[in-house]
């Protein structure tokens, strides 16, 4: 992150590989929240099935520049650097365990809008068998929605829709 020059970070879920984390691990992730904090760098990001608001995330104090999406709908933040809007970043969390529904269709985007949109879905895309099917979608639910790029979640390894060319915004 540092050696990128980042300004965000976003995270599409499962901060942790498995259900149950240690509280070493959880203290570790609240730290690293904090360093990023620190250098004023912002964090985005979603629950998973593994971390769901449910679990120890719901209680979790965030620093400043440090934003959890909700799960009662999907949300619509805006990144902005010296006054300029320049990516919405949009996303919903797992209330709990399991999300057997669709969730992608819902994303919608706003009207008045940033220059770039990014997408924090934690999902299985095009029904992956080796994973379970919490929030199915099909690469062209994803293709069709007319997001810059969808941050994709849930299965531990790279998921790709479309190559693209680098976002520098």
């Amino acid at each position: 992150i540092n050696s990128e020059n980042a300004d965000i970070v976003v995270i599409a879920g499962d901060i942790f590989d498995r259900e149950s984390q240690s509280l070493g691990s959880q203290i570790k992730f609240a730290e690293q929240l904090q360093r990023l904090s620190n250098r004023g760098i912002s964090t985005y990001f979603i629950c998973g099935n593994h971390d769901p608001l449910c679990s120890w995330m719901n209680n979790l104090d965030l620093p400043e520049n440090v934003f959890r999406f909700s799960s009662s709908e999907v949300e619509r933040l805006t990144y902005s650097k010296e006054g300029t809007h320049l990516a919405d970043i949009y996303g919903i969390s797992y209330q709990d365990k399991a999300l057997t529904e669709n969730i992608s269709l819902k994303y919608k985007l706003s009207e008045n809008r940033s220059p770039f949109s990014i997408a924090l879905l934690h999902g299985n895309l095009a029904g992956n068998a080796a994973h379970g099917n919490y929030a199915p979608c099909t690469i062209a639910d994803l293709e069709n929605s007319q997001f810059d790029y969808w941050a994709l979640g849930h299965i531990h390894s790279t998921q790709i829709v479309k190559k693209a060319e680098p976002a520098i915004i």
